[in-house]
């Protein structure tokens, strides 16, 4: 649409796949899932990052991930918003999301990836459940949002959650990756129509990343269980069925920011199957033979359940050498980029026993006696040999579960302002239109194009190895600073392909000049944040994103900042 598409500047060098030397495997990344959203309902948890020696284990057990989860059920079952501007400004205030931040800030401060799981419940004015599944015990949570568009509910959470944990807030903090959904093969109903549905919110997490917080996607957390031939018509779907059919509905996909194919590989583990039969091997040869984006399986939950036989000690072993025993056959996978430990401390009141660390003593209070498998996790080494060849050319090997067995409820719950760059660009959330979802393309200073573009692709031979600036024709009038001195760029963002980008954003005036050097490793992505001493507003500026891919290209445009 005339003044409100989005102009996607692209600097690329391309490169002929079959020129370039043999991709090294990365090495396999550790994570562990820290169990549900329970940490984000209350004070002290056992799960809470912060707590209870938490931050000190991931260290000693050179964990690179962590897996944290929030509940949509939890933080909006008690109102239903009437708009995106109206559902962001309830979820400013939502102590779950405040108790998030921190543990994202500390898990950022530890140098620590974070990968946020939206968990299986979602609030029942947006389902229209009234009931649990007639079908099954599944209950009434677990039933599907009834609209998966970007510009639905279920869409303004997605939305908001990516653009809050973008990286650009100090309160907030960064999220690395985003998993929009757990287990829909098993966990969600309906289950027809269950592999449509999950490839709609696959690809309406993957426009909302793209257009506001840039993480990775990753999806579709497809649960191991039930195998082939073991699935219930209309309450269950087994993984090698959901998977062949999701790579048919996803066919020709190509996402604008990083998309991750992930499992879960409890029965991998319990079964001790080879590396060469594995569920995992198998799910990585359909991908293969799907042309699958870039070949990797995220392992993003797993580990063995003890259950009421926790404290049997044969089994305690037991849990130790079978994950070390699936781990290191993972690692013999080159396409596995992640590896998953469902739980840190177990609690009471769960059957589900897949910790490290047995129940979390509340009488303490501190953490239950490290199990076997504790002094196994942080023994067991990710490295891969350097010579390795790897199945597909796309990095990311740096990230589970639900916090209780599938057919168990969740317990009930306790109970970023609108997108900066709307404000910035003098309009209301509200008003944010669908247009700048569906993200047309045009070059600056040219005239609108008629459908949408896309941020330039390769040819299939070759690949793209520099920057892209994904930007609008004009920032607007006026861009608003904050009393700090901070603003967005509306609507703009600097990604790195298959190599290292480097850009330097200058933004001058009649009593300003800001330089800020900006470096992007491959394949990240961020919007662009700066800060200036408040008094210098208003004024009138010009703002120049140069970029190196190695030859420069300057981008100019000319607005006026203003104070809130």
């Amino acid at each position: 649409m005339p003044g409100r598409a989005v102009v996607v500047l692209c600097v690329l060098v391309f490169v002929m796949a079959m020129g370039a030397g043999p991709a090294t495997a990365a090495d396999l990344q550790k994570a562990i899932s820290f169990s549900g959203p329970q940490s984000l309902r209350s004070d002290d948890n056992p799960n809470d990052y912060r707590l209870w020696g938490n931050r000190d284990y991931v260290s000693q057990s050179r964990t690179r991930w962590v897996k944290f989860w929030v509940s949509w059920y939890d933080v909006q079952q008690s109102y239903q918003p009437i708009s995106r501007a109206d559902s962001w400004r309830q979820l400013d205030k939502s102590p779950n999301l405040s108790r998030l931040d921190a543990q994202v800030r500390a898990a950022n401060a530890d140098g620590v990836h974070v990968l946020l799981s939206l968990y299986q419940a979602v609030p029942t004015w947006a389902s229209g459940a009234t009931g649990p599944d007639p079908l099954s015990s599944k209950p009434a949570i677990q039933k599907l949002p009834l609209d998966l568009s970007p510009d639905g509910p279920w869409g303004w959470f997605v939305g908001y959650l990516s653009d809050r944990y973008d990286g650009t807030s100090a309160l907030a903090g960064k999220v690395d990756a985003f998993e929009a959904l757990n287990e829909p093969n098993l966990l969600y109903w309906p289950q027809d129509g269950i592999v449509a549905n999950t490839a709609t919110m696959l690809r309406t997490a993957e426009q909302l990343s793209f257009i506001y917080g840039g993480q990775a996607i990753v999806g579709p957390a497809t649960s191991d269980y039930p195998d082939p031939g073991g699935g219930r018509p209309g309450v269950t779907t087994d993984w090698e069925t959901f998977t062949a059919g999701l790579l048919d509905a996803l066919a020709g996909w190509q996402p604008r920011v990083p998309v991750h194919w992930s499992q879960h590989n409890y029965r991998d583990v319990k079964y001790e199957d080879p590396p060469e039969t594995s569920r995992a091997k198998r799910t990585i040869d359909m991908l293969a033979a799907a042309g699958w984006q870039d070949g990797q399986l995220w392992l993003t939950e797993g580990g063995l359940n003890l259950g009421g036989n926790w404290s049997d000690p044969a089994l305690r072993d037991a849990q130790a050498a079978k994950i070390e025993k699936n781990f290191d056959a993972m690692r013999s996978l080159p396409q596995v980029a992640l590896w998953t430990q469902h739980g840190m401390s177990d609690v009471a009141g769960n059957d589900f026993k897949s910790g490290l660390r047995d129940d979390f003593d509340t009488g303490g209070p501190g953490p239950g006696v490290a199990r076997p498998v504790w002094t196994t996790w942080v023994s067991i080494d990710g490295a891969r040999p350097v010579d390795e060849p790897v199945a597909s050319a796309s990095g990311a090997g740096d990230q589970p579960p639900a916090e209780a067995p599938p057919s168990a409820a969740p317990p009930p719950p306790v109970g970023p302002a609108p997108p900066a760059e709307l404000a910035a660009a003098g309009q209301s959330a509200a008003a944010a239109p669908a247009a700048e979802l569906a993200a047309a393309g045009q070059s600056a200073g040219a005239a609108p194009v008629a459908g949408p573009a896309s941020i330039a692709t390769a040819p299939a031979s070759s690949r793209p190895v520099a920057c892209t600036v994904t930007a609008p024709a004009s920032l607007g009038r006026t861009i608003r600073v904050d009393r700090r001195g901070a603003f967005r760029l509306p609507r703009t963002r600097l990604a790195a392909a298959d190599t290292a980008c480097t850009a330097t954003v200058t933004v001058t005036g009649r009593q300003l000049r800001l330089t800020r050097i900006l470096k992007l490793d491959p394949g990240a992505s961020q919007r662009i944040a700066l800060t200036v001493k408040p008094a210098v507003a208003p004024t009138k500026v010009t703002v120049t994103i140069t970029v190196r891919t190695p030859a420069s290209r300057t981008f100019t445009w000319h607005t006026r900042l203003v104070r809130s």
